[in-house]
């Protein structure tokens, strides 16, 4: 693993910083403790690639301050291709970490810094960059099997739109039983581009004109620009379409529950 793994620890959490330290270099991975008061300097101590463990008690007490701190950190991390894990030692996941990787002690710290260990170890392997989009799209296909989608068709073309992915999932909701989701999945590959707003209109039309009984999902390897994401909420309004997107940081954290896919798709002799 090129990359190293800065783990920031707060007030309280030094010890399980150092627990998770150790676990990590016995892997073998780069492993650098800085405590959090360090926030105005990050930048100095990562580099693109790298990751970044913030330990936080709760975030329930915490000053606006600091919230903002974390915000701006995170914010800035995406831009520069830095991936911020947060590890909660409170009961709950504060809104602010909703879109972020996020692992929670208070549910076992054993087991929990287990799953971080291994989702750490396994991640070097999880490079984009070793495959190609048709690849890509095979990717989503499998994950989507893994997660009980039904694939109906792929590469199915309507009119002058080529839909990636057409799928269904079946739902349970206990006041009105079974039903199910019907899902137009759109798959975008980027070596060095992000999610624009272009990108956004387009998929909003195919939905909202072609497939107004589907839901729509688009699926990156990159991450979407602030004003893609602003331009997605303003045309789900506008449109009254339910579209949703998974970014490459999300869309990770999906594929590595499931190792097999890492080993299938980003290892050139199939083993981890």
């Amino acid at each position: 693993m090129n990359s190293k793994i800065v783990i920031l620890y707060t007030e309280g959490t030094y010890h399980t910083a150092e627990k998770i330290q150790y676990r990590l270099e016995i892997e073998g991975l780069q492993v650098v403790l800085k405590n959090d008061d360090i926030f105005k300097d990050i930048n100095y101590y990562t580099n693109p690639n790298d990751y970044v463990v913030l330990l936080i008690p709760s975030l329930k007490y915490r000053g606006y301050t600091y919230k903002e701190n974390i915000l701006k950190m995170i914010n800035e991390f995406n831009y520069r291709d830095i991936n911020f894990i947060s590890v909660n030692l409170g009961k709950k996941k504060d809104p602010l970490l909703n879109r972020t990787v996020s692992f929670n002690l208070s549910q076992g710290e054993n087991k929990t810094i287990d799953m971080l260990v291994a989702y750490l170890t396994n991640i070097q392997f999880l490079d984009f960059e070793k495959i190609t989009p048709w690849t890509f799209e095979e990717l989503i296909v499998s994950l989507l099997k893994k997660m009980s989608f039904n694939i109906e068709a792929t590469n199915r073309r309507v009119d002058d739109y080529e839909v990636d992915i057409i799928a269904n999932s079946t739902n349970r909701n206990q006041l009105i039983g079974t039903f199910k989701n019907k899902w137009i999945i759109e798959c975008k590959f980027y070596k060095h581009s992000r999610i624009d707003v272009n990108t956004i209109k387009k998929f909003t039309y195919l939905i909202s004109e072609k497939f107004p009984s589907y839901r729509g999902i688009l699926i990156t390897n990159g991450i979407i620009t602030s004003a893609a994401q602003e331009a997605l909420e303003i045309m789900k309004a506008k449109e009254s379409v339910s579209i949703h997107i998974v970014d490459g940081s999300r869309l990770k954290e999906l594929i590595l529950k499931y190792p097999e896919l890492v080993m299938k798709y980003f290892t050139t002799d199939g083993e981890v």
